[in-house]
């Protein structure tokens, strides 16, 4: 292969699999804050009227997310194939989500979701949702992949 051939196919990529990119984030980033938000109603169901069960609960599940997310967040930065730098700011707005997401955790685990929750909190939830989800898209951004 000449100098003129290697100048054109170094830079070849595939296309990044965006279906396969937004399964990640809605499998990691829909389904963990749904069993989040439904744990207290399933503390309540199992042990009625048990503050110290629930408060405990709350506390443990809302530590556990986050290691989850983080440990799964950096492993899927550590495997893309994104440049230093974007890895880098990728690693950054994990941080600042999984601290944005403990808030936003402990909210839902206390305030009652459902047909009669205030219309600004559900205006906050959405909101919240949309940042963080908007985030956390770019953090399982994988990179285009380099032709072999």
């Amino acid at each position: 292969m000449n100098d003129e051939e290697t100048l054109f196919t170094d830079n070849v990529k595939e296309p990044v699999n965006v279906l396969r990119w937004i399964l990640l984030l809605v499998t990691w980033d829909g389904v963990l804050p749904v069993l989040l938000a439904a744990t207290p109603t399933l503390i309540r169901s199992l042990w009625p009227g048990n503050m110290l069960v629930r408060d405990f609960a709350v506390v443990t599940v809302v530590i556990v997310a986050l290691g989850v997310r983080v440990v799964v967040g950096l492993k899927h930065i550590r495997n893309n194939y994104c440049g230093p730098w974007t890895q880098l700011c990728q690693k950054i707005t994990l941080s600042v989500m999984a601290f944005f997401l403990v808030v936003l955790d402990c909210l839902l685990m206390t305030i009652p979701i459902g047909r009669n929750m205030p219309q600004g909190d559900q205006i906050f939830l959405a909101t919240s949702a949309l940042i963080y989800l908007s985030c956390m898209a770019f953090v399982l951004y994988p990179g285009a992949k380099p032709c072999a």
